[in-house]
């Protein structure tokens, strides 16, 4: 492989599905690295001030077992490719990982940062500076002296414009901030835990601005999320729990997935899986409000209880909130149904936390490995960029983007089955329940045999269809919206 940024080329698939007419997009990897056993991780996405965006694939091969470089991939919000690099790492040991950053630079609007580290001895902090075009302005690469700093940590951009990381050493939660070019301003130990264990991403959130003081969620005591307060100076300030939810309880050992968003009002949305005490299986991800104390003040349920028990699970990883400039707020969460298959859902919310649409975005992917880039663009819209194909560690693998508009309409997408409501339990024997976004209005469902043959018809006003008259066997369920919009699933009742 060549040490220099080279442009690359993609192959696009465009088909359209059922009577929408949407448009799939799939980047593929280039030639040269399907000739080995390399696979697209997308961790980031970005969007400009010109409406487009820049996401990131992190190739690493399986073969040397290393991280090669990353891919700079910028789109126009209708999924247009417009220019690509590959960036080819320069030190041994380097290493991309989903809590580095991809940000604008904050002294300079035409720039942007790319950062990662190289792991050896010493660390090194590794940034590359580039215009929203993808030509590289500069490169940075400096010891990042930081003692017992860690591979696993998370990171944000804080109000000073420099970067917070933070990392567990032993029984300790560490602390550092960093300027954008790698200079280590101060470091301490933030605060002592319980469990040395993960700190994982999507848990950052500014507690007051005035203040400047932060916030991110552990959960160092192994049975609950902890809300830890820090301020300008590194300082720890306390550290909060959940209350207020009603009896049900947080799941404990989520390793911090919850997901914390600053509101315009002082109060913070959050997400997380609850579960009855009466029935550990009995889960759901709720959007709840927080105020200052961490008491919920507010609550809307986002996810779905677990009727069929383990087989059908708010995943405890993937779900995260972004903030749109009027206030108003996604919801981006995952939920796995076996071993092996994960939808990916996309809830839009106003400021007040009502649910404004919902979507089943991709359907059946791969559990391991779907890491989301995750940004609301410029007019408003999301993209979503991810290695969610299934083929992990496959050669020929791709990554994938979604771009919706924030009325819930999907400009590109990589399945073929964006879906406006969601069903469950699937093998089914006596119910089969199914909710529908609040934006949609349903005429009828309907169940044909294989052999084609109208089984069951139903003028939905209803949350759940009766199958209990169903023979055993394999049926497709056809929904029809009164826009026209027509749906099939595959049904299984036993």
């Amino acid at each position: 492989m060549k040490n220099i940024v080279i442009t690359l080329l993609f192959i696009l698939h465009f088909t359209s599905v059922f009577s929408q007419d949407f448009i799939t997009i799939d980047v593929e990897m280039p030639e040269e690295f399907q000739l080995v056993q390399c696979a697209p991780y997308a961790y980031y996405a970005l969007a400009l001030d010109d409406g487009d965006f820049v996401f990131t694939q992190s190739i690493f091969d399986f073969d040397k077992q290393k991280d090669c470089g990353v891919r700079f991939v910028k789109m126009s919000p209708q999924g247009n490719i417009t220019k690509s690099i590959f960036y080819e790492f320069k030190i041994e040991g380097s290493y991309d990982y989903p809590h580095n950053c991809l940000i604008k630079n904050p002294h300079n609007e035409n720039e942007f940062i790319y950062t990662y580290f190289s792991y050896g001895e010493p660390f090194y902090y590794n940034a590359v500076f580039f215009d929203k075009d993808l030509n590289i302005i500069k490169e940075i690469s400096e010891p990042f002296l930081v003692d017992d700093f860690k591979l696993v940590h998370i990171s944000f951009l804080n109000l000073d414009n420099n970067f917070i990381y933070i990392w567990n050493a032993e029984s300790k939660c560490q602390i550092a901030e960093v300027d954008i070019y790698g200079k280590v301003i101060k470091s301490s130990v933030l605060k002592e835990n319980n469990n040395p264990h993960y700190l994982y991403r999507y848990s950052f959130f500014v507690y007051d601005k005035e203040k400047k003081q932060y916030g991110f969620i552990d959960d160092s005591n192994g049975k609950e999320h902890i809300f830890n307060i820090f301020d300008k100076d590194l300082n720890f300030i306390k550290s909060y729990t959940l209350s207020g939810y009603d009896g049900y309880k947080l799941f404990g050992a989520a390793y911090g997935y919850g997901c914390v968003a600053s509101l315009n009002d002082g109060t913070f949305a959050f997400t997380e899986r609850f579960y009855n005490p009466n029935d550990y299986n009995d889960r759901f991800l709720q959007m709840c409000r927080l105020d200052k104390n961490f008491n919920i003040i507010d609550k809307n349920i986002i996810g779905y209880e677990d009727e069929d028990g383990l087989k059908y699970s708010i995943n405890k990883e993937w779900n995260d909130i972004v903030k749109c400039k009027d206030g108003s707020l996604y919801c981006i969460w995952y939920k796995n149904y076996n071993a092996t298959a994960t939808d990916l859902y996309v809830g839009y919310y106003d400021k007040d936390l009502n649910l404004l649409w919902e979507r089943c975005c991709k359907k059946d992917m791969a559990c391991a490995g779907n890491f989301l880039g995750i940004d609301v663009l410029e007019d408003g819209g999301l993209v979503l960029a991810g290695n969610n194909t299934g083929d992990w560690g496959v050669a020929g693998a791709y990554s994938s983007v979604i771009i919706f508009k924030n009325d819930g309409a999907v400009i590109s997408e990589n399945l073929n089955d964006i879906r406006p409501y969601s069903f469950y339990p699937n093998p089914a024997s006596d119910v089969v329940n199914i909710r529908f976004s609040p934006d949609v209005n349903v005429e009828k469902v309907e169940i044909y045999g294989m052999d084609g043959k109208l089984y069951h018809e139903q003028n939905f006003n209803m949350e759940s269809i009766n199958v209990n008259g169903l023979s055993s066997g394999i049926y497709m369920m056809k929904v029809l919206l009164d826009n026209g919009e027509t749906f099939t699933e595959k049904i299984v009742i036993r």
